[in-house]
Formats: structure tokens, C-alpha cells, sequence
């Protein structure tokens, strides 16, 4: 039988001694022929994926009764010998008998010797180091890698190296070549363990920041604030550089996405009691695990509770109670609770007022029973009318039928106008002396004037006032050191 009409069961026969070092390379081996995946530049060009399969005696034959006859027939059908060379294999009788078997093939040319041990003169077999041509004895030196302890590579660099000169060799693919194909695939395989950590990292870095911001206290700074379905909500955002130069900001105290508290201060962070609205100048809202709110517990800069805002369950009533959740009553003021409607952003529309808690209508001190308003996206008031006992839209005392009112940017409010039943500017001499006010800001959004006109967008002394205008003079920190009228 010619070499050619043989078929090749196995790729690889590796010869050994059955000595604990030897079989250990025999299976470093095995192993790594077996899990060799060839690189995309070698199958592009026609090369197998993988190395076929590898014989290793005490892998395939340990059910054999016929060692001997099992080895030959292992040996005639592979198509390489891989002869594992260590101190006392030259002695080997059986490994000499491999050898000799696969020359007789006439496929010396493919033994391939793996040094694990000595020196090559006196680790390799006999039958290694001599080849027979036409009766005519040739002394030569097989194809061999080279496993030795050396100081200059680490043993992981002296596995590759020894392996990739085996399979050069298998493949009938230079060395060189393959060897910079395997470093080149080396590096692209540490580049993405790097990007798969970095990512991972990332990952873990984004989810312990975003652990931690869940969890930290958040501060937020606006020029005001309105309610939501019964929940502060600031607008007219800032930064904290504005705030620091502000009179008054209003900062919003929030953890785990829910509002803790509003707090209404100067630049200096000292709470400031709002006069126009009971002296308040902190808001504590509760709100259930549904995120709805339940009341508003509002307080003075002495930490005393001014009043609660006690929403019932559909937040269409409001009922202001005082710290001894009493009905709350103001100065000249005999309102205790309030009826709403919210537009769809969650915005009230309209009010009315009850002077109890069986909903007895009471008006207030213009003699409206409630109010509709007009308010936009951001929930800011755009227009105010006063309705009457019957929810007709009606004027105040004064004559006033529509109260406009007008923002920049940061909702700061720049124009207050006055108007009747048919949309025109009404002059109110009686309580203001003026039919709009419009108001200037820095560019912080401290004010710094205020000017008076009246229906025919004439300037005009304001009776309330004693001036055509006022001019505030704010320092650094936006506190107003001099007045002028």
C-alpha cells in the first residue's frame, strides 16, 4: 500500500514514554492541538479550521487487547509523528519501534520531535538521526521544538513557540508567518479582554454612580414654583452661580426621585419668609408610595408650622389646617378650603371657596367665590378672573375684569395689566393709580424697577406707590442696599 492510497484517520500519532514529565507534555500537547482554531488569514487562503484528530496511545487504545497490532494500525494511518524527546527516551524500545515503523512508510520527513529534556545528542532515539537512501546511511538531525527551561522566555512563550513551529510544520505553513499571525491574533485578543473590562467597568462604574445619585440628596434652584397635582414644582430653572447672587431663589430638596422640600432663602442660604403668603418659607410635602401627594406641611424660617395643605383623595379639595390640624383661619380671611379642577398637565383651572367642611360658599376679600385661571405649559399663571356665586365670570370692585400677567425666560414676572369686560386696559385709581406695572430684572433676576402706566401706556404716578417708578439697587448677593422713587 503507497502512501497515497492510505487513508488518514488521525493527523497527528504522538509517541512518548509513559513517564510521569513525558505524559504531561503528551497531554499539553494533545490538548493544545485539538483546541488550535486556525486564524481568518489562514482559512481565507484555503487552509482547515482545525487540526483533525490527535493519537495519543492512552487516550485511544486503553480498551485494546491487542496493543501492538492497535499501535501499527494507529501509526500506518496518521499522517504526522509527533516523538515527545526527554533524558530517557533514547532508551525507549517501544518509542524506537514507532519511529521506526512510520520511516518504513517512508514519511520521515514528517517526524517532528518535541525536546522536553537533555540535550538533543543524547535525548533523541537512534532512529532519529539517521536516514536510509538507496542502501546509503545519511546522518541528519529531525525537525524538532524545543520546551526547555530557559532564562530568557517565560514558559507560556516557550509553549507558543513550540507549538506554533509544530503546526507550521502540520500545516506546511511557514513559521515566521504563522507565528505573526498567532502574535497579531493575540493582541486583537487582548485589545477586546481590555474593551470587555473597560466596558465592564463602565458598566459597574455608571451603575454605582447611578446607585449613588439615586440615593444622595439633590439640590435644585428656580426663581419660583407652582403646584403639580398638589406638589411643588419649580420653574424657571438657575444655576447655583444665580442663585448665589440672587435676593431670593427658592431650592428644591430631592432623594430617590422624590421631593423632600422647598425651601424659600437668599444667597447667603438663609430661609426668607414670603409676606404676601402667610409668612411661609418652607414647604414639606408628604406623598404616599403611588407618588401622589397628601398634604403640604408649610413652615416660617422659626421651624413653626404656619399651616398644612390637606388634600383629599381625589386632590379635588384642599383644606388648609393649622399645626393642631385645626381650621386654619387668616386675618380677614374666613376661607378653610378650597374646590379644584386640574387641566390635563395637572394644573388648577379653578377654584371655589367654603367657609366649612359642608362646602358653604364664601367669598373673599375682592367678593369673588373663586377664580379660573389660564396658566401655561410650565403650570405659571397667564391670566386670573374672579367668579361670582353662581360661577359667572365677574369684575372685581374696582371694575377689574381680567388680571394678565407676563414672564421672561426665567419667569420672572415683567408686566401685571389690568383689564375690563371688553379687553381693554382699565385704569384703577382708587386702590392703584395704574392700569399695568411692568418690571425689570439683572441679569440674575433681581429687581431693579418697576414702572407705572395707565390705559393709554402713559407713564403715571401711582397712588399706591407715590412714584411713576422705583429703582432697586441690589449688591453682590442681590440684597437691596438703596431704594429710589
Amino acid at each position: 500500500m503507497t502512501d497515497r492510497e492510505i487513508i488518514y484517520n488521525y493527523d497527528v500519532f504522538i509517541s512518548y514514554r509513559h513517564l510521569s514529565s513525558d505524559k504531561k507534555w503528551a497531554k499539553w500537547l494533545l490538548e493544545s492541538l485539538e483546541t488550535w482554531r486556525a486564524p481568518k488569514e489562514l482559512i481565507k487562503k484555503g487552509f482547515p479550521q482545525r487540526i483533525g484528530r490527535v493519537f495519543r496511545d492512552e487516550e485511544e487504545l486503553s480498551t485494546s487487547s491487542n496493543l501492538s497490532k492497535s499501535i501499527e494500525k494507529a501509526l500506518i494511518h496518521s499522517k504526522y509523528l509527533v516523538v515527545i524527546c526527554s533524558k530517557d527516551t533514547a532508551q525507549s524500545v517501544w518509542v524506537e519501534r514507532e519511529i521506526k515503523i512510520f520511516k518504513e512508510l517512508g514519511r520521515f520527513d514528517r517526524i517532528i520531535v518535541l525536546l522536553i529534556d537533555g540535550e538533543p545528542n543524547k535525548s533523541f532515539n537512534r532512529e532519529l538521526t539517521f536516514i536510509e537512501e538507496n542502501g546509503v546511511i545519511k546522518e541528519t538531525e529531525p525537525f524538532y521544538a524545543d520546551v526547555r527551561n530557559n532564562k530568557f522566555q517565560k514558559e507560556k512563550e516557550i509553549k507558543q513557540t513550540a507549538l506554533i513551529k509544530i503546526l507550521s510544520c502540520i500545516l506546511s505553513c511557514g513559521f515566521d508567518y504563522l507565528m505573526n499571525i498567532e502574535k497579531s491574533r493575540y493582541k486583537k485578543r487582548v485589545r477586546n479582554i481590555i474593551l470587555a473590562l473597560l466596558s465592564l467597568f463602565i458598566i459597574l462604574s455608571s451603575a454605582s454612580f447611578f446607585i449613588w445619585d439615586y440615593n444622595r440628596t439633590k439640590i435644585e434652584y428656580y426663581n419660583t414654583f407652582v403646584y403639580q397635582y398638589g406638589i411643588p414644582k419649580g420653574i424657571g430653572k438657575l444655576t447655583k452661580k444665580q442663585y448665589l447672587k440672587r435676593n431670593v431663589s427658592y431650592v428644591f430638596e430631592s432623594k430617590r426621585g422624590i421631593l423632600k422640600q422647598v425651601k424659600r432663602v437668599n444667597s447667603y442660604g438663609r430661609l426668607r419668609d414670603d409676606r404676601q403668603n402667610f409668612n411661609i418659607s418652607v414647604w414639606i410635602p408628604n406623598i404616599d408610595i403611588n407618588g401622589e401627594a397628601k398634604r403640604v406641611i408649610c413652615k416660617d424660617h422659626n421651624n413653626r408650622i404656619v399651616m398644612i395643605r390637606e388634600y383629599s383623595s381625589n386632590l379635588k379639595i384642599i383644606e388648609f389646617k393649622n399645626e393642631f390640624n385645626l381650621p386654619f383661619i387668616a386675618s380677614g380671611n374666613e376661607i378653610i378650603r378650597y374646590e379644584v379642577e386640574y387641566n390635563k398637565n395637572g394644573y388648577v383651572t379653578n377654584e371655589l371657596y367654603y367657609r366649612d367642611l359642608w362646602n358653604t360658599p364664601i367669598a373673599n376679600k375682592d367678593g369673588f367665590y373663586g377664580k379660573i385661571y389660564e396658566v401655561d405649559n410650565n403650570g405659571a399663571v397667564t391670566a386670573e378672573y374672579g367668579i361670582n356665586s353662581d360661577g359667572d365670570i365677574e369684575e372685581n370692585i374696582y371694575g377689574m375684569f381680567k388680571l394678565q400677567l407676563s414672564y421672561d425666560g426665567k419667569y420672572n414676572l415683567i408686566k401685571e395689566e389690568f383689564f375690563d369686560n371688553n379687553n381693554n386696559l382699565i385704569y384703577i385709581g382708587d386702590h392703584y393709580g395704574y392700569s399695568y406695572i411692568e418690571k425689570e430684572y439683572d441679569k440674575n433676576g433681581n429687581l431693579i424697577k418697576k414702572s407705572f402706566f395707565n390705559e393709554n401706556k402713559q407713564s403715571i404716578l401711582s397712588n399706591y406707590f407715590g412714584s411713576a417708578s422705583i429703582v432697586y439697587e441690589p449688591d453682590s448677593k442681590g440684597n437691596i442696599t438703596n431704594i429710589i422713587s
